[in-house]
């Protein structure tokens, strides 16, 4: 009866978050329109200022045309490798690692930031909204993305992703939250419950996080959410 009543409240707490990111999303939704059509209406001009401009919306350092740079912010267990993977070989732009941390407790890297900042790079990471995290990257770019899943699919995800490391001792070593002794020797029931005490909460808070920060404008720059859907 306690599990299920841990359970339940797991689920409470995930509705809620879908519920305000589902809220959040149709909002963004309209506003996209919104920009197409104004999108639009200025792509003349924006052709006459591309050709003013030799095509170098942002100046590179030996002229010609440089992508912004590109960040995006995911969930564990939400496709990050794929879409990383899809865009660096769409874009021909080389991925630079921000964020040499283990989820949930990632902070990223001062130097790596900076050159992301330069342009001409991509980036993925699984950062809280923690106020080093959102000082850097105000700092260095001007729009970010962030990219979600329904954290209880996330977590049965993981759940499976870690069988892959079974054995691994130095890898299931920096896995956050760290495993318990003989997690592997109990069956899949007592696994998941495992999981959805101690792995689902981080995912729900990490959610929760970013879209406080979004409502408050915390981060201070643009926020398109995503879905694993999407």
């Amino acid at each position: 009866r306690a599990m299920f009543g841990r359970i339940r409240a797991r689920i409470r707490a995930v509705q809620s978050a879908a519920d305000r990111l589902e809220r959040l999303t149709k909002r963004q939704e309209i506003e996209l329109d919104q920009q197409r059509a104004l999108a639009e209406h200025l792509q003349p001009f924006l052709h006459q200022l591309v050709a003013v401009q030799g095509g170098n919306l942002q100046p590179g350092p030996a002229g010609g045309y440089v992508p912004p740079p590109i960040f995006l912010n995911t969930m564990p267990q939400s496709g990050s490798v794929f879409i990383m993977d899809s865009l660096a070989k769409a874009l021909d732009v080389p991925f630079v690692p921000v964020s040499p941390g283990y989820f949930p407790d990632v902070l990223l890297a001062v130097g790596a930031m900076r050159r992301l900042g330069l342009g001409g790079a991509l980036t993925q990471s699984h950062c809280p909204p923690h106020p080093l995290n959102m000082a850097l990257i105000r700092s260095h770019v001007d729009r970010f993305v962030i990219h979600v899943r329904d954290p209880r699919q996330a977590t049965l995800s993981w759940l499976h992703h870690i069988e892959a490391f079974k054995g691994q001792a130095d890898t299931l070593a920096i896995q956050s939250p760290p495993l318990p002794d003989g997690y592997f020797d109990h069956d899949l029931t007592a696994r998941i419950d495992w999981q959805i005490d101690h792995y689902l909460p981080h995912l729900v808070h990490w959610l929760e996080g970013w879209l406080d920060a979004d409502d408050k404008g915390a981060c201070g720059v643009r926020i398109l959410f995503s879905t694993y859907e999407d």
